[in-house]
């Protein structure tokens, strides 16, 4: 198991050189959460600190000879909240020059002066081509050295192999004899780097996007059998001159079979995300000193990552991830010598287009029609004569289908939010085909127009991250669906102030953003979109923005994303979608009448049980016999910890009697391996036939004379089978009802069904 995660959480920022944390508080408490579920096994942390990459490495560098300056940097570093469920610090040092080391090793030596007084670590990262490996002074200063041993080039190098296995080997024995095994941590990369002819600055990737461009390409990878590392050349679509070296599973596997003969027994995984997904299979046969891993190299799925070709506020989806296959052979030595793909992997692929220009902005609306908001939406972009489109959820929408035909009266576009509002990569393909039909033939009753336009719900504005998120968008593309996505998004549902909303997409907009703003008209309260909206379309046109319809960004034509739908067809759906709105106001009726009874009977039960009058108990009271019959259907979560009450019940002999009632999964067979030789237990069986059946099949073998009928999810309390029983002295009581509680009061209906039982 890893036992150190080295976050980028922080960076020295490039202007004026303070600290600043890059994670949100989510991050944070997303990490911690993950954390504790390893409990006592869970890593360690150690938050990297870096330097901004806009920043001046030559003048920070000389900044750090200045002794008030380090003690601001280091003071800023302790006050941070860096140190904060952490084991130290870890400064990086990749970028800096390495010819004057005077100030680096200062600072580092002051730090850690401060660090080892509040009982924290120095942690020191460096690449193998700068000089700092060669500091005694940081040596002896770091707790840890992490040494990145793989090639990161620069301007003017050319295509070669990031890591070839004679050059790593080679590094690693030159690092362990000058920083020693207690303190060397060797760093192995994933990922890639991508030169194209005729571009001095090669591109660096990560492993998925690699795979992506080489797919796209129709090209194919090669093995290098002398460097031990993987590449891809072609010649792309607009006919540049491509070669791709790759750090992948194979190539870690190998560096860390030669860290282990070399007796190096710290390694670090620096990785330039979505990496080969053989990586961890084979950190963890490393760790577990399993050298059986070829075969859980074979398949590759890329499901983590989604490549975007183009620019643009839209996107559609171009190619669907495909599960890639390898064939691999290992030396003598236990190195993996060859690699051969039978078929590549890809992830899924994304293409982005539309926009406009820079001047143009789109306003849209999700999660409407509310009655109150978007009524005061359309006043308002009424009043000030500007246009916006709407996406629409088809569950409001069917309440309020006058909203959707002044939309368009009024010139403005819908698309569609779905039916239900659901995460899209959840639901089935059959799911999915209702929810997008459902929303279209009511817009279609509503309007006259069906709609092209679609925004997915929970999706962030760029479009889909995994590829989970990905295959859902395989439907839109079939049936044509244009996929707007969003590229401002003031987060107005948190109840952010007016002013906040207008400054958040000026400010988004000047800084070239994008041209499609995202706001909320699902409610009113608690959000302050209503009164941002009349300044921000003001303070759009004062600063020279044109307020456009999405048509335009695509350069089409509202009636193009909105056709006219066929008379008859739209009469229909009209009808349709009406009587469907009328039946759902006669259930919420009905709905609010069974819960006034409920209540009412509540009410009624509450008062008989008060003025009922307590049973005397008889003297010489001999409890009678009683049985506890269990029917079950499907029933093996619970049914173990139902009879085991039972049995617990403090009750003189009591009996218990299981009927299975044909289940199809394992409840029988837990209740007879449990139960089979108890002597207060009976377990029957019979074809599934329905409750009543299983409780008469009961009734006819018991020999007591109280039967005690529970479902096979019911915990008994030790006492409740004496207090139901009790009664019955009486010998005008025939039966007796228990009090129900519900154990699982986590949404609405088993809230109501807690109330209906109380």
């Amino acid at each position: 198991m890893a036992d150190t995660l080295m976050p980028h959480w922080y960076e020295i920022t490039a202007d004026d050189f303070k600290v600043e944390r890059q994670a949100d508080e989510k991050d944070l408490q997303e990490v911690a959460d993950q954390l504790a579920e390893f409990g006592d096994w869970a890593p360690e942390i150690m938050p990297v600190i870096q330097l901004n990459h806009g920043a001046d490495e030559h003048a920070f560098v000389r900044k750090l000879s200045d002794v008030s300056f380090r003690i601001r940097l280091i003071g800023e570093i302790m006050r941070s909240g860096v140190l904060e469920n952490s084991v130290g610090v870890c400064l990086q040092l990749n970028g800096l020059p390495d010819k004057t080391l005077f100030g680096v090793e200062a600072f580092v030596t002051e730090l850690n002066r401060q660090l080892t007084l509040a009982q924290k670590q120095t942690c020191v990262t460096a690449p193998f081509k700068s000089g700092f490996w060669r500091s005694a002074t940081l040596i002896s200063q770091a707790d840890r050295f992490v040494v990145t041993l793989f090639k990161e080039p620069w301007v003017g190098f050319d295509p070669e192999p990031l890591a070839a296995q004679d050059w790593f080997d080679d590094a690693a024995e030159t690092l362990l004899s000058e920083i020693g095994p207690d303190k060397l941590v060797v760093a192995i990369g994933t990922g890639a780097v991508d030169w194209t002819a005729g571009r001095p600055l090669p591109e660096t990737i990560n492993y998925s996007e690699a795979m992506s461009r080489i797919d796209a390409a129709g090209a194919s990878v090669t093995f290098s059998p002398w460097a031990l590392n993987s590449y891809s050349a072609f010649i792309n679509e607009q006919g540049e001159r491509r070669q791709i070296w790759l750090l992948d599973a194979i190539s870690v596997h190998n560096s860390l079979l030669s860290l282990e003969k070399l007796g190096i027994e710290k390694a670090a995984i620096w990785s330039f995300g979505a990496p080969d997904p053989g990586l961890w299979p084979v950190v963890s046969s490393y760790m577990t000193d399993n050298t059986e891993i070829t075969e859980e190299l074979a398949a590759i799925e890329l499901m983590d990552y989604v490549s975007y070709r183009g620019e643009g506020s839209f996107y559609r989806l171009l190619v669907e991830a495909r599960t890639g296959n390898r064939r691999l052979k290992k030396s003598a030595d236990g190195r993996i010598t060859e690699q051969e793909f039978l078929s590549l992997p890809r992830p899924y692929a994304m293409g982005r287009y539309g926009g406009g220009s820079a001047t143009q902005v789109a306003l849209t609306f999700d999660d409407g029609p509310d009655r109150e908001a978007t009524s005061q939406v359309l006043d308002i972009l009424k009043e000030e004569d500007a246009t916006a489109t709407f996406f629409v959820v088809g569950k409001p929408a069917m309440r309020a289908q006058d909203l959707l035909r002044r939309m368009v009266n009024e010139g403005h576009t819908i698309g569609s939010h779905t039916y239900f509002h659901p995460h899209i990569e959840t639901v089935s393909r059959g799911r999915m085909v209702f929810e997008i039909n459902a929303t279209q033939n009511l817009i279609k009753g509503a309007t006259g127009h069906n709609t092209l336009l679609f925004r997915a719900p929970y999706i962030r504005g760029p479009g889909p991250l995994s590829g989970h998120e990905a295959a859902g968008f395989a439907f839109l593309e079939e049936t044509n669906y244009i996929v707007a996505g969003s590229d401002i998004v003031p987060p107005d549902w948190t109840g952010i102030p007016a002013k906040e909303i207008v400054s958040t997409v000026v400010e988004e907009l000047n800084e070239g953003a994008g041209n499609v703003v995202l706001l909320h008209d699902g409610r009113t309260e608690g959000m302050q979109t209503i009164e941002a909206l009349p300044t921000l379309i003001r303070t759009l046109r004062d600063q020279g923005y044109e307020i456009v319809p999405l048509s335009t960004l695509l350069e089409t034509t509202d009636q193009y994303v909105m056709p006219k739908a066929d008379v008859a067809s739209s009469a229909f759906n009209f009808a349709s979608f009406g009587f469907l709105a009328s039946i759902e106001k006669a259930f919420v009726v009905v709905f609010w009448l069974i819960l006034g009874a409920g209540l009412l009977r509540s009410v009624f039960f509450l008062i008989c049980a008060c003025l009922r009058k307590p049973l005397k108990r008889q003297s010489r009271y001999i409890p009678p016999s009683a049985t506890v019959v269990i029917p079950a259907y499907n029933e093996e979560d619970v049914i173990l910890g139902s009879i085991a009450t039972a049995l617990a019940a403090d009750y003189p002999d009591l009996k218990v009697i299981v009927v299975d009632d044909g289940s199809s999964d394992g409840t029988y067979r837990l209740v007879r391996e449990a139960y089979g030789d108890h002597p207060r237990v009976t377990l029957l069986t019979q074809p599934n036939q329905g409750k009543w059946k299983a409780l008469n099949a009961a009734y006819e073998i018991i020999d007591t004379e109280i039967a005690v009928c529970v479902d096979a999810d019911t915990q008994i309390e030790p006492d409740a089978i004496t207090h139901l029983v009790q009664p019955f002295q009486d010998s005008k009581v025939g039966a007796v009802a228990g009090c129900v509680l519900v154990g699982n009061k986590k949404n609405m209906i088993t809230r109501m069904q807690a109330l209906e039982y109380f």
